[in-house]
């Protein structure tokens, strides 16, 4: 099921990346893959602290106070 990339850049970087460029603290996923995926990358560069992955249905739960 999981592919490691052996060439270039990993997507869940790239994706951490463009995701830190919009400096949002949240960023909204819609597949479980996808959350473990942004979690990863925002762990690797040690802003776990500060920012974290969600699906868009805890923050729609969130935002209702589900």
């Amino acid at each position: 099921m999981w592919i490691e990339e052996s060439q270039g850049e990993r997507v869940n970087h790239a994706r951490t990346d463009q995701f830190l460029d919009t400096e949002a603290d949240t960023v909204g996923v819609s597949c479980p893959f996808c959350v473990q995926m942004m979690t990863e990358g925002i762990q690797s560069k040690g802003l776990d602290s500060e920012k974290e992955a969600k699906d868009v249905l805890e923050i729609l739960a969130d935002s209702l106070d589900l």
